[in-house]
């Protein structure tokens, strides 16, 4: 059970990779994406991490 929140961060991440894909006009850039990734992932599990300590 430890690798879920690591699943539904990255799941996170990648629909907000897709999202933005799919505004930009199918046009996929790497940096912003890896970025975009990267900030959601993080952001997702660190707030995942808090809530479950309560």
């Amino acid at each position: 059970m430890k690798r879920k929140p690591f699943f539904y961060a990255v799941l996170a991440g990648i629909l907000a990779v897709l999202i933005v894909f799919l505004l930009n006009g199918f046009v996929f850039e790497w940096a912003p994406s890896i970025g975009i990734f990267l900030g959601i992932a993080l952001s997702q599990y660190y707030v995942q991490q808090i809530l479950n300590k309560k």
